[in-house]
């Protein structure tokens, strides 16, 4: 069950060298659900904005800067895509700098293939908890709107509270004590 999550998810791989990018996608195709390719970053930008992954693994190699810009950009679009950089880079300046885009991982070349799956499976599982998360607040979101609406519907005068917080007041109680929200009414 170790890929349970990453089956879920698409991913975006960028990566220059033809020699590692074709073994390192094909054992990617392996774990995740949809897999697009990028062999520099000009394109990998493109992929990103025409599908969206889920998440994001860049091999930064030569030209950092060039990987940089495109950290730069796709946060700009996406403050919450999970990125992975593999690197063989050992220089702590470019290891901070990439952390300023709030990258969830930094792999190390050479790549162990067993920590490269794992990272990628953590971050799906962290993808999946926060899609379920978003589901569920809006769930709240959308029971609170109809519990407003229901009890708005009322001609009686009802408030909700737990004795030290108002959770819902409808229309009638509003217009009982002229005031347009529950707000006016703690300040009374």
């Amino acid at each position: 069950m170790r890929d349970r999550y990453s089956k879920e998810i698409s991913m975006l791989y960028i990566e220059k060298n033809n020699v590692i990018r074709k073994p390192i996608s094909m054992l990617l195709k392996k774990v995740v659900k949809k897999l697009y390719l990028a062999s520099n970053e000009n394109d990998g930008f493109y992929l990103f904005l025409k599908y969206r992954p889920s998440l994001v693994l860049i091999d930064i190699s030569t030209n950092e800067i060039n990987y940089i810009a495109i950290l730069k950009q796709i946060r700009e679009i996406d403050s919450e895509v999970s990125i992975i950089i593999i690197s063989a880079h050992n220089e702590n300046k470019l290891i901070l700098k990439c952390l300023e885009f709030n990258i969830h991982n930094y792999i190390k070349r050479p790549i162990n293939k067993n920590f490269l799956l794992k990272s990628i499976e953590n971050n799906a599982k962290m993808i999946y908890v926060n899609k379920i998360n978003k589901y569920q607040q809006n769930e709240i979101i959308n029971q609170k709107i109809l519990l407003q609406n229901i009890i708005d519907s009322q001609k009686e005068m009802i408030i909700v509270t737990d004795f030290k917080e108002i959770s819902f007041m409808n229309d009638s109680f509003l217009n009982f004590f002229k005031i347009s929200n529950s707000e006016e009414f703690k300040k009374k």
